[in-house]
Parts: C-alpha cells; sequence; structure tokens
C-alpha cells in the first residue's frame, strides 16, 4: 500500500513540474486515500497545499498546509505555503508570524525575505486603508506636528493620544490611522515632549497584543528604538526602556519576570536594567552563529554600549549594574560586541571592581563575559562532510565571525591582561560563597586556561597573583579534573599508561598523578581486580626519572588519602622495598621527597609495615635524611622525622641521649 502512494506522489510531482497541476491535485488525492505512513501524508498534504495555491483555492491550500505542519511543526515548505494562503486570505497577523518563523528557519532564503517585507508593507497599508474612518485621530497628530500651533493645544493632543492609546479601542484606532509612521516622525523630531508622547502612546499600542507589537517593531525598526533609548534625557531613555519592555513582554506572551529571591524583587526604578538584560537575551539568540543576526545591523552595538554605559554608573542601584552584566554576558557572543568591551578600559575595570565586591551573585555574569571574550567556551566543529552536504540541500549552516579569528582572540586576550584581569579573577575565588557554583568555577579555570595558552603571556599572568599556589590554578585544576572524569577519559589515560613510547607512558602517568586526588580515581585504585596499584609501585622504580616521579607522587597521594590502600603494596611485587629505598636515596630531590611521604603514609596506616620498614636499610636512610640542615630539603626533613617519631610510638626503635635512634632489643 506504502508503495502504491509513493508511486502515485512521484506522478503528481511530475505533472507538477510539468505544469500540469490538476492532474498532479488527483495524483495526491488519491495518495492520501491509501497511504498509511503518516510521515508521507504530511509531504502529500504539503504538495496538494502547493496545487491549491496555483488554483487560488486559498482555504483548502491554508487548510492542507496546517495537516502537514501537524505532523512536523518543522517543515518550512508546508508553513511556507501557508503563510502565502493566510495571505490571500487576509489573514495578515497569522501570515506574518509563520514567515517570520521561516526566515528564522533559513535566514538567507529571499522568498521567505520577499513575503515577510509583504506582510509588513501590507499590514501598514491596512491601518492606512482605516485612517478616513478617525478624524479626531488626525486631529491630534497634526496639532502634535504642527510646531506653530499653541503649545498648550499640543501638550493637550498628546496626552490626549496616549489615553485614547491605553484603552483597546482607542489604541486600535490610532494603529489603523497609520498612527505608527506618525509616531516615527515624532520619534524623530528631536524635541523631548513630542518623544515622550510618541513613547507613552507606543506602550499603550504594544501593551498585550502581539501581532501589533509584531508590526510595530517591523516598521519602527530595533535601530531607531536603540538610538532613542541611548538618549542624554534620562526620562526620553527610561520611557524607550520602558517601551522595550512592554514589547518584549508582548512578543513573549507576557513572560513572567525573573525574581532572584523575595530580597530582590525588581524595583519600578530598576526596570529599564532588566528589560535591557531581557533585550538583550533576544539579542544573543543567534549565539556565536555570525550569519544569525536577530537585530538590524548596529543595533547590537548601541545595546551593549548602553549595557557598558549603566555598567559604569555608579549612581544606578548594585542590581541595575548587574543586570548590565547579565547583558553583556549574552551580547559577548558577537565578536564585535567583544572587540568594543576590550577596547573600553572603564568598563572593564567597572566590571572588574563588581567582580571584588562583596555581591557575589554577579560572579557568574562576570566569567560569562570573560568566556566569551576569550572564546574558552567549547565549539563543536562540524564535520566538513556534513557541511559540504548541507549546502548542497540548502540547509543552514552556522558562520564564524571574521573577529572570532585566533589573531583577534590573542589580542583580547592581551588586553584583558592589561586591565588586570587576573587579580579580579583571584578575588572570584578567595572568598567562599553560594553564589560561586561549580559552574562558575568552571567559567573562571576555562579564562584562566586561555590566559595562558600563550607562553610570552604567562609571566604576566604570574605577576597579577595566578601563581603556582593561587585559588585561581586550583579551581582549575579541580574544574578539570571533573571534566576529564565526565569524558570518561580515565581508562584511557590509564591505555597510555601502557604504551611503549617512554614520553607518552610518562605524560599519561603525569595526568593519572594530577587526577588522582578525584574520588572517582582513587575508587578505581581499591579495586583488587586490576594491576593499577602494582604498575604504581613499578614505576617508581624504573629508569625513567620523569616516570619515577609521576609515579611515586601518584602513590604518595593516594597512600596519603586511602590508608587502606597501603596494606595491599607489599602484595604487589617482592622488590617493594627495595624500591623506596631507592626513591629515598634518589639523586632528585623530588624523588626523595616523594619516597619519604609514601614511607610515611605506610607507617602510618599500619604498624606490622612500619616493623618491615624499620628492619630494613630505610631506619638508616631515615635518620640521615632527618638530621639535614639544607632549608630547601625541610620538606623532606619533616616528613623523615615524622616517620621515626612513629616508629618511636610504635617501640620499635629507641632515641638515645645524643639524638641517635637505634633499635630496641
Amino acid at each position: 500500500m506504502s508503495q502504491d502512494s509513493s508511486t502515485l506522489r512521484e506522478e503528481g510531482n511530475n505533472h507538477f513540474k510539468a505544469g500540469d497541476v490538476q492532474q498532479a491535485l488527483s495524483c495526491y488525492t488519491k495518495a492520501l486515500k491509501i497511504s498509511d505512513c503518516q510521515s508521507e501524508s504530511a509531504v502529500l498534504y504539503r504538495n496538494r497545499a502547493a496545487c491549491y495555491l496555483k488554483l487560488e483555492d486559498h482555504t483548502k491550500a491554508e487548510a492542507d498546509a496546517t495537516k502537514a505542519l501537524d505532523v512536523d511543526q518543522g517543515d518550512v515548505k508546508a508553513r511556507f505555503r501557508r503563510a502565502q494562503a493566510l495571505q490571500k486570505l487576509g489573514r495578515l497577523d497569522q501570515a506574518f508570524t509563520d514567515a517570520q518563523k521561516c526566515a528564522q528557519l533559513e535566514p538567507k532564503n529571499k522568498a521567505f525575505q520577499d513575503l515577510l517585507r509583504q506582510l509588513g508593507a501590507q499590514i501598514q497599508q491596512k491601518a492606512a486603508q482605516l485612517s478616513s474612518t478617525d478624524s479626531r485621530v488626525q486631529q491630534m497628530f497634526k496639532l502634535l506636528l504642527d510646531s506653530s500651533a499653541p503649545i498648550t493645544d499640543r501638550q493637550k493632543a498628546a496626552q490626549n493620544l496616549v489615553v485614547l492609546s491605553r484603552e483597546d479601542a482607542g489604541a486600535e484606532q490610532i494603529f489603523r490611522n497609520d498612527g505608527v509612521k506618525l509616531l516615527q516622525n515624532l520619534l524623530d523630531s528631536q524635541q523631548e515632549d513630542l518623544i515622550l508622547s510618541a513613547l507613552r502612546t507606543l506602550v499603550g499600542l504594544c501593551t498585550g497584543h502581539q501581532s501589533r507589537t509584531m508590526a510595530i517593531v517591523n516598521e519602527v525598526g530595533m535601530d531607531r528604538l536603540c538610538g532613542v533609548m541611548g538618549s542624554a534625557a534620562s526620562t526620553v531613555s527610561l520611557s524607550a526602556c520602558h517601551l522595550i519592555q512592554v514589547m518584549f513582554e508582548a512578543l513573549t506572551e507576557g513572560m513572567k519576570k525573573e525574581i532572584r529571591g523575595k530580597d530582590e524583587a525588581i524595583l519600578p526604578g530598576e526596570t529599564p536594567a532588566f528589560t535591557l538584560r531581557g533585550l538583550c537575551k533576544l539579542g544573543s539568540a543567534g549565539g556565536t552563529d555570525f550569519s544569525m543576526k536577530q537585530f538590524a545591523e548596529g543595533s547590537t552595538l548601541k545595546l551593549a554600549k548602553q549595557c557598558r554605559k549603566w555598567l559604569c554608573n555608579e549612581a544606578l542601584p548594585l542590581t541595575s549594574r548587574r543586570w548590565a552584566i547579565e547583558g553583556l554576558a549574552y551580547l559577548t557572543l558577537d565578536a564585535d560586541v567583544k572587540e568594543d568591551l576590550v577596547e573600553d578600559k572603564k568598563a572593564l575595570q567597572a566590571m572588574f571592581e563588581l567582580a571584588k565586591s562583596e555581591d557575589k551573585t554577579v560572579l557568574y555574569a562576570v566569567g560569562s563575559t570573560l568566556v566569551n571574550c576569550t572564546n574558552s567556551y567549547d565549539v563543536e566543529k562540524p564535520d566538513p562532510q556534513m557541511v559540504e552536504l548541507a549546502k548542497y540541500a540548502k540547509q543552514h549552516v552556522p558562520e564564524e565571525h571574521p573577529k572570532d579569528a585566533r589573531s583577534f582572540v590573542e589580542k583580547r586576550v592581551v588586553k584583558l591582561l592589561e586591565a588586570g584581569v587576573v587579580s579580579a579573577l583571584v578575588c572570584m575565588v578567595k572568598q567562599e560563597s553560594p553564589a560561586l557554583t561549580e559552574a562558575c568555577r568552571e567559567c573562571i579555570a576555562r579564562v584562566i586556561l586561555a590566559l595562558v595558552e600563550r607562553q610570552e603571556d604567562r609571566g604576566l599572568v604570574v605577576a597579577q597573583g595566578g601563581g603556582k599556589n593561587n585559588p585561581t590554578i586550583k579551581t582549575t585544576f579541580q574544574s578539570h579534573r571533573q571534566k576529564i572524569i565526565k569524558e570518561k577519559a580515565v581508562p584511557k589515560i590509564e591505555g597510555y599508561m601502557f604504551e611503549d613510547h617512554d614520553m607518552v607512558r610518562a605524560a599519561a602517568t603525569e595526568c593519572m598523578c594530577n587526577l588522582a586526588l578525584s574520588t572517582e580515581v582513587q575508587k578505581c585504585y581499591l579495586a583488587t581486580d586490576s594491576d593499577r596499584l602494582k604498575l604504581l609501585v613499578l614505576y617508581s622504580g624504573e629508569d625513567d626519572e620523569r616516570l619515577r616521579k609521576a609515579a611515586s607522587g601518584t602513590l604518595a597521594m593516594l597512600t596519603g588519602e586511602m590508608p587502606e590502600l597501603c596494606t595491599r603494596i607489599p602484595d604487589t611485587t617482592s622488590h617493594w622495598l627495595e624500591i623506596f629505598q631507592a626513591l629515598l636515596l634518589g639523586e632528585s630531590q623530588d624523588l626523595r621527597h616523594r619516597g619519604a611521604v609514601i614511607v610515611m603514609n605506610l607507617m602510618q596506616a599500619d604498624k606490622s609495615l612500619a616493623e618491615k620498614l624499620m628492619e630494613s636499610e630505610a631506619l638508616e636512610i631515615l635518620s640521615v635524611l632527618a638530621k639535614g640542615d639544607d632549608p630547601k630539603q625541610a620538606s623532606i626533613q619533616k616528613a623523615a622525622q615524622r616517620c621515626l617519631d612513629l616508629a618511636t610510638e610504635y617501640g620499635l626503635i629507641r632515641s638515645n641521649e645524643d639524638g641517635i635512634n637505634g633499635k630496641t632489643m
């Protein structure tokens, strides 16, 4: 049955290409009657909708396209055909919504963009056709635009227009009387009172009305609105922000405001900053895809400029400045915004100072912004063959911004270092706070790694407080340990520890040493069904010094963290005593230190192990190490003396008056 319907569909396609629409319609209809596959039926409905469009039966075209979309909401062809049918049926708002969705799915499709423009123009034309129905509204606008009219008359007209826009019927009258175009003239008038009137009237038109808001945004344009929002007049700027907030809520169908907690409810004075943040979130919807611009050219940069302006304004409430940073955390996915931010030293300093402040809720936004500026986020590189296939199928392929190239990233890193980013990161992790979440630590770790990627930048990182014992470095290690474990890379590292290549084997063992503090790795070494522990003991006795350091370092950490592991070491090899004695006698200070710590851990864990060690040459070696007076070997002396003290406590040796330890009889 399915094969028969497929054959009919192909016949219908051939008739349609040949221009025989009626015959194609007949084939698709017959195929639908016998099709038993839902996805195939959806394609047939979509094709039949194309026939009905050709035959100008727009009602049936809309119905068939809807049936196809009921099966697959992502069917862009079916959605486009429904938009065309709705346009012909005069349901412009619905047609506009479908056309906009098509343009979002395939931004470069000229047919979709053309339909979107047509619908926008038709919506405006429809409003213009109804303009003659309300001369009262026209008279108000005429007075507002007439600079020679008495000021009292103009003020009264503006007040009446704002009041009228707050009523459903009045708002519709203004909208249908080509009011949006006239309001644009007011916005461009450079007169504060007229601009305020226009903004407040637009608020009334957009409140709670999605389709009308969509048409207004399309006609007025985000570029103009962002320009008004950046006005030096605070009343105009605040009114523009309020308008954008209303538009945002209408377009998202009344999305609830985010409340961070009972004590952090949004205050009236903070609403513009919150609105700005919401708008930034919309503007960043395309992510790092250069081809997915959500706003008109330049609008995103204006939004970012406003965020930086509020960030630097210390007179604003702290929460408003925090929302400005959160806005930048979204917008810095755009490389142009990254470039502007790193050039704005005042904004960088303001961001760093907030990161050092007591308000730790800002940490994640700062971390995210820095991750974006340094391009230290994960980027999934698509398979080149799949990219070519997508291009051939005319599917959307994400594009990288030219300013996200490595040369630009390196310059941004240098500018951040010059601005003092390391000291800010250090302060972010020094004071423990619930706001310093794992996600926040991950951001800090990513930024640190990006800052030290180039060897020539590492000196500056250390100079600013990013040294080895710094908490930011510890945070980096913790974050990447967890990432390695999460990606299930530990078995692969263990596999490389068995490689014949000396450098690969040593590097894998060093990696395991860095992972040794992880609970998950420690559990692996507790398992008795493997030779993991034996391998470390044997590697600690190899000739390769790098390998010996890595293996003995891992043993030192594991035996310290898990005393129960110590009792299993004698079972790994009969040469374990010789191996550890060789470490204690090693030429390298690092090897001697590792050997002393391992012996100390063994003696602390089990008295019988201590007895075996004290019966060997280890006692004499430890006695010599404990007597040293070189400050550089203080850590070795301390560990060796601790071993002797334990032996004394166990009654295995005695301490003579002259300080020489001897075995008990």
